[in-house]
């Protein structure tokens, strides 16, 4: 993990323009809409937990009834500090350090090549992709290709939602029982040609930060080399507790590069990279972005935990199928 010496001053988070954005909105209405219908609370906790205030009242309010000790599960990471973990989210909002086991590794790349996943996340485009990212296209190629629910048919996977050192830092920092929330695999490919709006879609250079719960930790692992040329992920450090009024007023959870270099030093916009098997936990609602591969494709793995069992809006892979 390095700051780099300047932010790269690539695409914004939101295009310019109000068609830009009301088309960005359109987009995810539906999705708000079927999520809200599924459990109204979920409406409450989106609108208002984009307020740091909020958030910690309602976090607050949770942690003393639910804090459970989660010591039962077994674990693949067992020199891990979970204190340090847990001290380094606290302050940074990210701990860097973990890394998958190989066999670990090789059970879920086997288990992507051996699968069919979504160009551009349709399920009416099914595509296959080896394990070093090649795949043929009919038409221009996509941006993404997202395994969907499959990944808990993955016993890596499965194992991974449930490791006892994942479990007990998620269960120190959200100061709650967490709440599995869902598993995302997928594909970031090199696609030069593709829109802003469709980057803005796959948060591809497009900063943001996530409401999926009143407190939310994810685990994010490279499943293959990433360096500055396969789209190597980016978080603004201590964004999660450093939040300007401007940022928390605002519909729109993406946010441009020019109002978060105003506000946060070049130092803080880290950009991560890592070998093959390389993994770092993230609080989800400091200010992050996938960035576009410009040389290789990248294959991630995301594990999410949250304090409530609210639906997540525009689940890719929820433990409920």
């Amino acid at each position: 993990m390095r700051p780099p010496t300047a932010p790269d001053g690539r695409t914004a988070a939101i295009p310019a323009g109000m068609g830009a954005r009301v088309r960005r909105l359109t987009t995810r209405l539906n999705q708000y809409i079927a999520t809200g219908r599924r459990n109204p609370v979920w409406f409450a906790m989106f609108i208002f937990g984009r307020f740091t205030l909020a958030r910690r009242l309602a976090w607050g309010i949770r942690s003393p009834s639910r804090r459970r000790s989660r010591t039962d599960h077994p674990t693949i990471f067992p020199a891990v500090d979970v204190e340090a973990a847990v001290r380094d989210l606290r302050v940074d909002g990210i701990h860097p350090g973990l890394m998958l086991p190989r066999t670990t590794l090789a059970e879920i790349l086997r288990f992507a090549e051996a699968r069919r996943c979504y160009a551009n996340s349709d399920p009416n485009r099914a595509i296959r992709v080896n394990r070093g990212g090649d795949v043929h296209f009919d038409g221009p190629p996509p941006l993404i290709a997202d395994y969907h629910g499959q990944v808990f048919d993955c016993p890596a996977i499965r194992q991974l939602a449930t490791d006892g050192t994942l479990t007990r830092i998620a269960t120190a920092y959200l100061r709650s029982e967490p709440q599995l929330t869902r598993c995302r695999l997928w594909w970031s490919f090199v696609a030069p040609d593709s829109p802003a709006e469709l980057r803005n879609t796959f948060s591809q250079d497009a900063f943001h930060f996530d409401i999926d719960d009143w407190a939310c930790l994810k685990y994010f692992f490279y499943l293959v080399d990433v360096d500055d040329g396969a789209g190597p992920h980016r978080v603004i450090r201590g964004s999660h507790r450093n939040r300007r009024l401007r940022h928390q007023f605002t519909i729109f959870k993406g946010q441009s590069l020019a109002s978060l270099t105003k506000v946060y030093p070049a130092r803080d916009f880290l950009t991560i990279t890592g070998p093959a098997g390389f993994g770092f936990a993230e609080d989800p609602f400091a200010f992050h972005t996938g960035t576009v591969a410009t040389v290789r494709p990248r294959l991630m793995l995301e594990v999410e935990y949250g304090v409530s069992q609210l639906p997540v809006a525009g689940r890719y892979g929820s433990p409920q199928g």
